[in-house]
């Protein structure tokens, strides 16, 4: 799960954990707090991911989660089951699949480029 984002639709927030995918980690003075089948978790980092902008920022965290709500907000989505099972993020200059997976959930896998890029 490490270099996958999942498109969560019953997220309020934006939540990394990998370093490798975000920018500028930075403490905050705002404190997140995630309940969790395993109890709480604080969270007082924020970070920047590229195309995208600031999320909150856990290194123990489980997932890196772009929520949906935050996401229709900077980008245009689309979606048609007729023609693919993806929801499709309308970036500036390029398209970014968000695939179906058997579990029901929507990810994409990020490609060993993407920092390079």
């Amino acid at each position: 799960m490490k270099d996958v984002i999942t498109l969560d639709n019953g997220s309020t927030l934006s939540l990394f954990f990998n370093p490798d995918m975000v920018e500028y980690i930075k403490k905050t003075t705002k404190v997140l707090e995630l309940h969790k089948n395993t109890g709480k978790a604080r969270c007082n980092q924020k970070a920047s991911v590229p195309e995208f902008g600031e999320v909150w920022f856990n290194q123990n965290a489980i997932a890196n989660i772009f929520g949906f709500a935050d996401l229709v907000k900077k980008h245009r989505i689309t979606y048609d089951s007729n023609i693919e099972e993806a929801l499709l993020i309308h970036l500036e200059n390029k398209v970014v699949k968000f695939k179906a997976m058997p579990e029901g959930l929507y990810q994409f896998k990020v490609p060993e480029s993407y920092k390079t890029n």
